[in-house]
């Protein structure tokens, strides 16, 4: 299982982590965002729904995500 940080960060944050990165040291994958705004703009309330139907799942399919989800799974994309 893969987990992934989405948070809200500076440029200098994003660009201190990803050199960090390069160096060797890992800290797991993470999407960062410059705003909450921008967050929320991106992270709909259907992805939203998504995401909290795969939290603590382990792997699974699109398909099983969506139907978790409640979601038509030709309507979920990545």
């Amino acid at each position: 299982m893969k987990t992934v940080t989405l948070s809200v960060a500076t440029r200098d944050a994003v660009t201190r982590r990803a050199l960090d990165a390069f160096s060797g040291e890992r800290r797991g994958a993470h999407i960062s965002f410059a705003s909450a705004d921008l967050l929320w703009k991106v992270l709909t309330a259907k992805r939203w729904g998504l995401l909290k139907a795969m939290t603590s799942g382990g792997a699974m399919t699109l398909r099983e995500a969506a139907r978790r989800a409640g979601r038509d799974v030709n309507y979920v994309e990545f």
